[in-house]
Order: C-alpha cells, then sequence, then structure tokens
C-alpha cells in the first residue's frame, strides 16, 4: 500500500509540475506577445506622426508605472480594487498621448490646407505643373502639410497615379479637405476642368465650412465651461464633507463599497463627458 501510495503520489506530482510549467510557459508567451504588440502599435501610431524612436523600453517602463502606482495607491490607504484599476489604467497613458497628438496634427493639416490649396492653384494658373506645385508646398509649408505632401509627390514620381496617392492620404488623414481634394482632381482628370479654378473654389469652401466650425465651437465653449463646473461639483462636495467629518474619506477610500461608489462616479462623469462631446461634434458638423 505504501508503494502504491507513494506511486500516485509520485504521479501526481509529475502531473501537477507538467501543469505549472505548461501554464507558466503559456504565460509567458502571452505576456511576450502583448508586450510586443503593444510597441509595434505604439511605434506604428509614432511613425504616423513623422516621430521615430526606439520604444523597446516602452512596455517595461509602463509595468514598472503601473506597479509603483499600485503600491503607492495602497500606502495612501485607499483599496485594492481602486489601485487595481488606476494600474491598469497606466498602460492606456501612451495610447491617449499619442491619439491626442494625431487628432492635434489632423487639426493643423486641416487649418493648413485651404493656404496650400490657393498657393497650387495660383502656382498653376501662372502655368506650372501640379507636380512642380507639389513641390513647392514640399519646401516651403509647414509641417504638417509638408510632411504629406512629401509623400505624395515621392510616389507620383515613383510612378503611382495621383489619384491613388491623393486616396492613401485619405487613409493617412481622414478630413473632410483631403476628400474634397480628391474629389476635385478626380472630377477635373476625367472632365478635362481649369483645376487651378476648382483648386481655388474647394479652398474657398474649406474656408467657409472652417468659419461656420469655429462659430460653433465659440458657442459650444460655454456648454464645456458649464460640463467642467458641473463635473468638479463632486469633488468639491468631497472635499467639503471631509472638512466637515474627519471619518468621511477614510470611509470612502478604504471601504469597498466607498470604492465602488468612486469608480460609479467616475463612470458617469466619463459618460457625461463623452455625451456633451457627442453633441458638440454634432452641432459642429451642423
Amino acid at each position: 500500500m505504501d508503494i502504491e501510495r507513494a506511486a500516485v503520489l509520485a504521479c501526481a506530482g509529475i502531473s501537477s509540475g507538467l501543469l505549472v510549467v505548461s501554464v507558466q510557459k503559456t504565460m509567458f508567451e502571452a505576456y511576450r506577445r502583448h508586450s510586443e504588440r503593444y510597441t509595434h502599435d505604439a511605434t506604428h501610431s509614432l511613425s504616423d506622426l513623422y516621430v521615430f524612436l526606439d520604444l523597446r523600453m516602452l512596455w517595461p517602463t509602463m509595468l514598472w508605472l503601473a506597479v509603483t502606482v499600485f503600491l503607492l495607491v495602497l500606502w495612501c490607504g485607499a483599496g485594492w480594487f481602486l489601485a487595481v484599476l488606476l494600474a491598469l489604467a497606466c498602460f492606456a497613458i501612451p495610447g491617449s498621448i499619442i491619439r491626442w497628438a494625431k487628432a492635434r496634427r489632423l487639426k493643423r493639416f486641416e487649418r493648413q490646407l485651404p493656404d496650400a490649396l490657393y498657393s497650387i492653384s495660383a502656382a498653376l494658373a501662372a502655368g506650372t505643373s501640379l507636380s512642380a506645385a507639389l513641390q513647392m508646398q514640399v519646401q516651403y509649408a509647414p509641417s504638417p502639410l509638408s510632411q504629406e505632401f512629401s509623400v505624395v509627390a515621392r510616389q507620383t514620381r515613383l510612378g503611382m497615379s495621383l489619384e491613388n496617392a491623393i486616396q492613401q492620404l485619405m487613409t493617412r488623414m481622414p478630413c473632410a479637405g483631403v476628400q474634397a481634394l480628391g474629389a476635385t482632381i478626380m472630377v477635373a482628370n476625367q472632365t478635362g476642368g481649369p483645376m487651378a479654378q476648382m483648386l481655388g473654389e474647394t479652398a474657398s469652401s474649406l474656408i467657409s465650412e472652417y468659419q461656420v466650425q469655429q462659430k460653433a465651437s465659440a458657442l459650444m465653449s460655454q456648454g464645456w465651461m458649464q460640463a467642467w463646473v458641473m463635473g468638479s461639483l463632486p469633488f468639491g462636495l468631497m472635499f467639503v464633507m471631509s472638512r466637515m467629518d474627519e471619518r468621511f474619506l477614510p470611509l470612502l477610500w478604504g471601504s469597498g463599497i466607498g470604492n465602488l461608489l468612486l469608480v460609479f462616479m467616475a463612470v458617469l462623469e466619463f459618460l457625461g463627458l463623452l455625451w456633451l462631446r457627442r453633441i458638440a461634434r454634432h452641432v459642429a458638423r451642423g
């Protein structure tokens, strides 16, 4: 019986060991793939911004930041749930910064595009070829317009048609101005119309649309201010209640119900700002 029991225990130990090794290998492989994908996505997004950096240390840095935030939140007396939530939020910081930078770059491109179209229209009216007019924008226009037009000029020099180059520009810079530019060039090439005049009219329509958007944005600024004031009221109320009762903050930060209440409040704040943002975009688009 002892030999049989020892054999069973040995088989169980070997099976458990193999299971632990298999799970550990699977988790390590999943960790490696996730870190590689995380780094690759960040590198690809930065390359769209014409920023070329070696981001091999991005994942270890974010992991170190998440662990630091987790321990710091626990040291401040908050609950485990809030500490884990804030630690996981650290991994979204690079993506949020990159998305903000891409949106800002797209807005700058939209503001620069009408002036560039006016310049190209004037160059075409003076007898300059379209490729030479694009090259002038590459040399003298500010970034990001000069960067994107340099890609278009390089693609056309390598044999790609201008329509396909503009189509790829639409993919890189998805905005109404580039779509209008692509439609104008396509119609001008198919019908043989005066491209200089059509580009000038397109630039005029883009400027008018931009002015309307600015007016809508000015009208929505009051709504945004009200949203931030209303959103800051819960934090002000928390501060007042903590001054009135010293047991308020420890109960809010150090209990599961308090952490759940904080998360619920943060979700409602986020949904309110997201809703207002959608309304603002709808009003701006008319």
